[in-house]
């Protein structure tokens, strides 16, 4: 991805590059698509030829597509809930939902990339797993534990993901928000 912005952005604001296939799945109202060589097509135009006005709406379908997402995500990290300590039991799915409103998480977490058979960023999922595992919310479980109870599978990718760190700005602001929690 390759965003060049000129002038001063403004704060928290999130770019993220979104590969949509078609224009109908992301601006569902969207009658007449102009490509860059100026020619009017209707529907069935690719999202690269599509530039919407910056202050577009997000479309209702795209609102969907991320509740189903966030409640994917859910459900994942459920899968591992009886092992949170019950300290922190209580707390886990609200703690989630907080995480996933992160404008740097979200931009990331929903987005699978080129993970296969997910509709959101697995890796991204169990490395924020791996540092509430560092903040002792799961006491003294394994790696291969978690990859096991998340995918069924010791050897699944995901094991591997769960010692990654993420980037350091998703680090910080989601250790921020684990700390709100404790307190």
């Amino acid at each position: 991805m390759d965003i060049n912005i000129k002038g001063n952005p403004g704060e928290h604001n999130t770019f993220a590059d979104i590969h949509i296939g078609h224009v109908e799945h992301y601006y569902p109202n969207a009658t007449t698509v102009t490509n860059y060589y100026g020619d009017g097509h209707k529907r069935n135009a690719s999202a690269s030829d599509v530039s919407l006005p910056a202050d577009a709406p997000p479309s209702t379908h795209h609102t969907e597509l991320i509740e189903r997402q966030r409640d994917d995500i859910i459900a994942y990290v459920n899968r591992i809930l009886k092992y949170v300590t019950p300290e922190y039991a209580l707390r886990y799915e609200q703690l989630w939902r907080d995480i996933l409103a992160i404008p740097e998480v979200a931009a990331e977490i929903f987005n699978p990339g080129k993970q296969q058979g997910t509709s959101f960023n697995r890796n991204l999922v169990a490395a924020i797993i791996g540092i509430m595992k560092e903040e002792r919310f799961f006491g003294s479980i394994t790696d291969t534990r978690l990859a096991e109870l998340l995918e069924g599978d010791k050897d699944h990718s995901v094991r591997a993901a769960l010692a990654a760190a993420p980037s350091c700005v998703i680090s910080n602001k989601v250790r921020a928000r684990i700390d709100d929690q404790k307190e």
